[in-house]
């Protein structure tokens, strides 16, 4: 089966109906977007400024209408986050972190690992006597010593990384309210 069908005139016709797509909406001050950090809330125009903010999560968005983006304001530089409107979602652009990212794993890997070994080590070289009542106490010292510093790495990298757990978690609370 063709997929044109011709006319008298000779001009090919779609013979299948396609789905009808729906016009893009271009990004306007006027109009109201999904916010593209936390997914939610809806980004409006900001009153008398050529910027956007989520009525959810409380970001700030400058934006650039003539390459329909939009860029976090709380992030400068290479770290800058930049969305692009295509008309229905937002596409994120990519992050140019170039070595730092290498140099930052390496260090949240040495805090997590450098204090658990050390405190492992020393409870290894200098066990508690067999008589005394606390003797898990070594291996629950270096395992809260694990878990705190992962933690701390853990906020870091969320930090870094510009997710905002406050929002998430109101969004989550909100959700299991209403259901």
């Amino acid at each position: 089966m063709s997929k044109f069908r011709f006319h008298k005139d000779d001009v090919a016709v779609p013979s299948i109906k396609q789905k009808s797509r729906q016009p893009q909406k271009t990004l306007q001050y006027e109009s109201s977007y999904p916010c593209p950090v936390c997914r939610q809330g809806q980004i409006r125009c900001l009153c008398m400024m050529e910027a956007f903010s989520c009525d959810l999560c409380d970001r700030i968005f400058s934006s650039d209408l003539s390459q329909q983006s939009l860029k976090l304001e709380t992030g400068r530089g290479p770290r800058a986050k930049q969305w692009y409107w295509q008309g229905d979602r937002w596409n994120s652009k990519p992050q140019i972190t170039g070595g730092l990212t290498v140099v930052l794993q390496f260090f949240s890997l040495a805090t997590v690992a450098l204090p658990t070994t050390l405190i492992g080590l020393s409870s290894y070289m200098f066990p508690p006597l067999p008589t005394q009542e606390s003797i898990a106490f070594p291996v629950i010292w270096t395992g809260l010593t694990c878990i705190s510093h992962l933690a701390i790495v853990l906020w870091f990298w969320l930090n870094y990384c510009q997710i905002s757990m406050g929002a998430i978690i109101s969004i989550r609370l909100q959700r299991w309210r209403w259901v």
